[in-house]
């Protein structure tokens, strides 16, 4: 397991219907946020595998966050949850593969936290980790939920 002092380059995730935002952790900053085009279907499974395993050869992270879905009944539309399961399942097979310490964490979970640490406030009754001032200038919401969760995993998991 890896160690908060040992955590030189970490990795979250954002797997989302579309595509997966990353964001890349470095001593204490943010310092490269992108997303990977997503899967279609299982068809298309391979192309996001590859380009994933490109991104984690470049960037040799230690430790890698993944925000898990969690579904709940009767709220909202489930149809791309096996899509992002898909996703989910090929982030953790690469990252075990690599030896990289791999951690799923909940949106209620970091997002919370952001609020309590980060000031992330409230944006149509949901806290969005965008309006936190670390992350105003990324490009997305996806991305800076990507970014939150790194954050979440080095400062509030390996500290323990």
């Amino acid at each position: 397991m890896a160690s908060r002092s040992k955590v030189l380059r970490g990795i979250g995730f954002d797997p989302g219907k579309v595509n997966c935002a990353y964001a890349v952790w470095e001593h204490n900053h943010i310092i490269e946020t992108d997303v990977l085009e997503g899967i279609e279907d299982v068809i298309t499974l391979p192309d996001f595998v590859q380009h994933l395993a490109r991104l984690l050869d470049w960037h040799k992270p230690t430790v890698c966050g993944v925000e898990r879905y969690q579904l709940r009944p009767g709220r909202g539309f489930v149809g791309n949850m096996e899509l992002v399961n898909l996703m989910i399942g090929a982030i953790q097979g690469l990252c075990f593969d690599r030896d990289i310490t791999i951690y799923l964490v909940l949106p209620s979970v970091h997002k919370v936290w952001a609020g309590e640490v980060c000031g992330a406030k409230k944006v149509k009754s949901k806290l969005s980790t965008h309006t936190c001032p670390i992350y105003r200038d990324l490009n997305t919401e996806h991305e800076a939920d990507a970014a939150n969760v790194i954050h979440y995993v080095v400062e509030k998991l390996l500290k323990r």
